[in-house]
């Protein structure tokens, strides 16, 4: 068994534990832990980033049992199925998709148990680094020549691809309804209103997430999860666009 961890994270009592057991005694393959609360800085990118991950999560299907995904952030693997993959692919350059290319492998031939009674902590150390993090990410998957990373769901589930989706609709309708303002002022009223609009579909993409959020944390803090939501959204999409474009200059098996 071979257990995979971010330098960033801290794993609560029994964790390694509960892994043995599900290794020793259930004869798992591969599993992984849950996210939880709170960020090891508890700041308000860390908070933000883990609603955002929960909400990825809940609509993924990430519940505890057989799952269609597998994280490195706190995860686990049997040694000789890792060894048969021939490890982590060395092709992909800089650390971010390689571990989504190694739970589709795992995918293929067994299915991934996920505990949520396996709990860590991350650090979230800069909104700039989670920004980053959604374009390089975006990019690698997108200019990846291989199908089967998109079998990992952990990362890209249907409901934040049109999350994604609709704040690069909501940015497109930004820049067109201000060139919209210079030729026709007349129209301004139904620009604002087609803008409103925009909005309030995103809140309602989101209102799992955003009422979790109001409820414990209130009004102020709602409205900037919502806010860096858009923004990362947009990061992600621009790291999509640049990865399809860029694709003839990575390869991966």
């Amino acid at each position: 068994m071979l257990v995979f961890t971010d330098t960033d994270i801290t794993i609560d009592p029994g964790g390694l534990a509960l892994i043995n057991k599900h290794f020793t005694q259930n004869k798992a393959k591969a599993m992984f832990g849950k996210l939880a609360f709170p960020p090891l800085r508890n700041t308000r990118i860390g908070r933000f980033w883990l609603y955002d991950e929960e909400e990825a999560c809940h609509y993924g299907g990430v519940r505890t049992g057989m799952v269609n995904c597998w994280s490195s952030t706190l995860g686990a693997i049997d040694r000789e199925l890792f060894l048969s993959f021939g490890g982590f692919n060395e092709l992909f350059k800089g650390a971010d998709i390689e571990d989504h290319e190694l739970a589709a492998k795992i995918l293929e031939q067994h299915q991934v148990y996920y505990d949520e009674k396996l709990t860590f902590h991350h650090c979230y150390p800069s909104t700039w680094l989670v920004i980053k993090k959604m374009f390089t990410r975006s990019k690698m998957f997108a200019g990846s020549k291989s199908i089967k990373v998109y079998r990992d769901k952990s990362w890209l589930s249907s409901h934040r691809n049109a999350g994604f989706l609709l704040s690069a609709v909501i940015t497109f309708a930004v820049i067109f309804s201000a060139i919209g303002l210079f030729f026709f002022p007349a129209k301004a009223s139904v620009i604002a209103l087609s803008l409103v609009a925009l909005v309030l579909i995103k809140v309602i993409h989101h209102r799992r997430m955003l009422r979790t959020v109001l409820g414990q944390e209130g009004f102020a803090f709602a409205a900037y999860v919502f806010f860096m939501q858009y923004l990362t959204s947009n990061s992600a999409i621009a790291g999509f666009a640049s990865g399809l474009l860029s694709r003839k200059g990575h390869t991966d098996g």
